[in-house]
């Protein structure tokens, strides 16, 4: 239950792009395209004589209306199987959707440097897209917690060296501490890696995977520290890190 809670605000936020969509969709029409529509409203009288605006406008309406229903749809059965995939499905889909759109929209323009700018926007939207998912996925890599003489190393993104003497404990926790925002970051899907401010204030490290809701907690001079792994490498983990502490 503990982890289930933390993925509803994805589907808040799913929610709210998606009806922001449809708004959209729903409240265009040839009529106040002229003052909405972005590129359009920017023409001059000649330029808009040279636009299929009663065919653009029905397309644009449709693109927008599937989009927030596929969206939220889309987002929300990925959340029940994977919240790694609902995360990269939410924040990649829409931009390859409108690259998409702006492919498709390029016929319904007679001004060839209209249309070789929607070309361009477009490969720019794809591109974006694919930059996204690059990353995110990378950020869904787990952090390793590497145990030396002098030093604890988290690695990977965001990561950092404890150095032995700043070590004041260890201690495994049930759940880590209620988050209010992300302060220096990844927090997508599951995962939840860097600096992040709770609910009282304070800002703690976390490199936790959300699925699990133990965590050892690693209290220094200068931070509180969260990290866990699965609950089979946290039992090995945790020994290894108490034997460290205890020499």
């Amino acid at each position: 239950m503990f982890s289930f809670l933390y993925a509803i605000p994805m589907l808040y936020v799913t929610a709210f792009i998606s009806l922001v969509f449809i708004s959209l969709g729903f409240g265009l029409t040839t009529k106040n395209a002229r003052y909405l529509l972005s590129g359009y409203n920017t023409m001059s009288e000649e330029q808009r004589a040279k636009v299929d605006i009663q065919a653009l406008v029905p397309y644009f309406k449709r693109f927008h209306i599937f989009l927030g229903i596929s969206l939220f749809v889309g987002t929300s059965l990925l959340w029940l199987v994977d919240w790694n995939l609902a995360s990269l499905f939410m924040t990649t889909y829409p931009l390859f959707a409108y690259g998409y759109f702006l492919w498709r929209a390029a016929k319904f323009y007679q001004d060839r440097t209209h249309v070789k700018r929607n070309y361009f926007v477009t490969g720019f939207m794809l591109l974006l897209a694919l930059v996204i998912g690059f990353f995110e996925i990378k950020g869904f890599k787990g952090n390793d917690l590497l145990i030396q003489e002098d030093a604890l190393v988290i690695e990977g993104s965001y990561g950092m060296v404890i150095p032995r003497q700043q070590v004041k404990e260890i201690n495994m926790v049930e759940r880590i501490p209620p988050i209010s925002i992300k302060v220096n970051g990844f927090a997508a899907g599951y995962m939840a890696k860097g600096s992040f401010k709770t609910q009282d204030g304070k800002v703690v490290k976390l490199f936790v995977n959300k699925k699990y809701p133990q965590a050892i907690y690693i209290r220094t001079d200068q931070h509180d520290v969260y990290y866990n792994a699965t609950p089979e490498q946290m039992k090995s983990l945790y020994a290894q890190l108490t034997n460290w502490e205890g020499k």
